[in-house]
């Protein structure tokens, strides 16, 4: 039950964090002039590589680093309560500092407007499947780094395996450390390389 319970919660994340995708860029586009939306999808890109880094590389390396010092067995637990508590306090921060346009009002709540809302809701669904060549583009979206995202999965078991199975023996701490920092800060620097190399050669 414990297992269930827990897949679930994951799956609510994942989906929050896909539809808070399409708010955001809702959102640039209300708000801002097609030069700020560029702008400002640059420095959020940026700061989602920094929430990488922090996630899966400073953050694991400090608390299976140091925690396990005080003798304490359920660093996960800690792991996710701290990265909860900063989705919190920026939660709360972005709802206090992020301007509001003049279409964003609150509504009046209604057994009407609760129904209308469910509706439009799976009409944006419908509207979607119902495009020219959806099918290619949703097999493309798919398969598109579909090898990239299967070798991801196999270099963190990889990582993680004992010797004696062929693995690196990694712990938590070195694997977040490597894999989740200096890989992370490496792939940063191949993403400029590249940009750089394209530029000087158009």
């Amino acid at each position: 039950v414990k297992t269930m319970c827990l897949i679930l919660l994951f799956f609510c994340a994942a989906f929050c964090s896909a539809t808070h995708d399409a708010a955001a860029d809702g959102f640039y586009i209300i708000n801002l002039s097609e030069h700020d939306q560029a702008l400002f999808s640059g420095i959020r890109n940026t700061f989602y590589r920094i929430a990488l880094l922090v996630g899966q590389g400073l953050l694991l390396f400090l608390v299976f680093s140091i925690v396990k010092h005080w003798n304490i067995s359920s660093q996960w637990s800690i792991l996710f309560a701290i990265s909860g508590g900063l989705l919190a306090v920026l939660a709360f921060h972005h709802f206090l500092a992020l301007p509001r346009s003049g279409t964003d009002f609150p509504q009046e709540k209604s057994v009407k407007n609760s129904n209308s809302m469910v509706l439009t809701f799976f009409e944006s669904f419908r509207a979607f499947f119902r495009k020219k060549h959806v099918v290619p583009a949703l097999l493309f979206l798919l398969f598109y780094r579909f090898a990239e995202a299967q070798l991801g999965k196999i270099t963190n078991l990889f990582m993680l395996a004992k010797h004696e199975e062929g693995g690196l023996a990694l712990t938590a701490a070195q694997y977040g450390m490597i894999y989740g920092t200096i890989g992370m800060l490496a792939l940063l620097a191949g993403g400029i390389l590249i940009m750089e190399v394209t530029f000087n050669h158009t």
